[in-house]
C-alpha cells in the first residue's frame, strides 16, 4: 500500500518571477525480515526541489 502526494507551484511576478517549487511526499510500507527493529517498516520519503533560472551578464 503507498499513498502519493504531489505540488508543483511556480512564482508568476515579482523579483522571484520564475521560480518553481516542487513538494512531493510518499507513505510506503516494507518487510523486512530480522530487523532488530521489527519486521515491518513504516516511512514517509519526502522530496522538495526549488529551481530559480538566470542569466549571467
Amino acid at each position: 500500500m503507498g499513498l502519493l502526494g504531489a505540488i508543483n507551484y511556480r512564482i508568476e511576478e515579482g523579483p522571484l518571477e520564475g521560480m518553481n517549487i516542487f513538494l512531493a511526499a510518499d507513505k510506503g510500507r516494507e518487510k523486512r525480515d530480522g530487523s532488530a527493529l521489527g519486521d515491518r517498516l513504516n516511512y514517509w520519503d519526502v522530496k522538495m526541489s526549488i529551481q530559480y533560472d538566470f542569466m549571467l551578464r
